[in-house]
């Protein structure tokens, strides 16, 4: 989910209401330029990534609890980071694996075995993709007759 912050830290924490506060995480930052009552003012775009499940009822005792659990709170933003960029990778697959399909079809139905043998190989190396070292952070995305 994307928010906008007026300076970029790495976390936020934000009185919910009757003395209660709560803490969103953030990564990737962008800097964007906003024009905000004749000034230019610097803002970031980032990603939000955990809003608490839990309140807290200080903003000391909230504070607290993000800096002494900083790193598993990191870890699981990185989780919930790579599911998302593995859900949309394999979007991406699943897209191509349709185009796929068609070139094995369009080539079994002119009877073209070397066509349906490179679309046969182009269809089986989408399918490989979550199998591969770094995915999803790194994706090698197999073409048509270049597998």
């Amino acid at each position: 989910m994307k928010a906008r912050v007026d300076s970029y830290k790495p976390y936020s924490i934000n009185e919910v209401g009757g003395g209660y506060y709560s803490f969103h995480l953030f990564a990737n930052p962008r800097p964007i330029d906003t024009e905000r009552d004749g000034e230019t003012v610097t803002e970031h775009e980032v990603d939000l990534y955990k809003t608490s499940m839990s309140q807290f009822g200080s903003l000391e005792l909230a504070t607290e609890y993000v800096e002494e659990n900083w790193q598993l709170l990191v870890d699981e933003c990185r989780k919930q980071e790579e599911v998302s960029l593995a859900n949309s990778v394999r979007a991406e697959r699943n897209r191509l694996l349709d185009k796929a399909d068609i070139a094995v079809n369009k080539a079994v139905d002119s009877g073209d075995s070397e066509e349906e043998t490179k679309a046969r190989a182009w269809r089986q190396a989408l399918r490989d993709i979550p199998e591969q070292a770094e995915f999803p952070w790194e994706v090698e995305w197999p073409t048509l007759g270049g597998v």
